[in-house]
């Protein structure tokens, strides 16, 4: 899954003496972002920028501070789904341009990481594949349809249907998925309360 041209390589990487300025805009730029969506898109643009002086550091040589930096990359990304999935529970839509955005720019960078996974010496790799894993697991996550998802709304009720059929019941599991719906039922309620005001 290896791009046909070469990864473009960001003007200042982590082991510039300069680099403390491409932070400071950064958060500059973070400060001034304000909708969820630009969040998402932002915190995408900025991990995949992660993953891009990743490669260029894996190929000076510098395999610690390349690792840092796809420990950023997984920051990075942690927050754009952390977004996605309140984007995902307050839009009906599923087809949302959002969400189909943010399924391919984790594609793409699936696809990078793999690029320099290949390049990578063998003590870097661990790190990696736990990266492209974690990306997969993200990119499954949106990308399965809601139909495979079972509704929490449904699992208080379908508990006590278990016990009465002998099928074993994981408590702690029923409990966070209670607590998942009750969250998710507080956001759909607080974001009807705000637009009836």
């Amino acid at each position: 899954m290896a791009h046909d041209e070469p990864l473009p390589v960001p003007a200042l990487l982590p082991d510039s003496p300069f680099y403390f300025v491409k932070v400071i805009l950064r958060g500059i730029g973070n400060l001034f972002t304000f909708s969820g969506e630009a969040k998402i898109k932002r915190e995408l643009a900025i991990a995949e920028e992660k993953l891009l002086e990743a490669h260029a550091l894996f190929n000076k040589g510098k395999a610690d501070t390349a690792l840092a930096a796809v420990a950023e990359y997984e920051d990075w990304t942690a927050r754009a789904k952390m977004r996605l999935e309140k984007v995902k529970v307050a839009k009906e839509d599923k087809s949302d341009p959002v969400l189909k955005t943010a399924e391919a720019a984790i594609a793409k960078h699936i696809s990078i990481l793999e690029e320099v996974l290949e390049k990578a010496p063998e003590a870097a790799r661990q790190g990696l594949e736990n990266a492209i894993e974690n990306s997969g697991k993200v990119l499954e996550k949106f990308a399965e349809p809601d139909e495979a998802r079972a509704p929490a709304a449904v699992i208080p009720v379908a508990a006590p249907l278990k016990k009465e059929q002998g099928i074993p019941i994981d408590a702690s599991k029923l409990e966070r998925e209670i607590k998942d719906f009750l969250k998710i039922d507080q956001q759909i309620n607080f974001g009807e309360e705000s637009t009836a005001q």
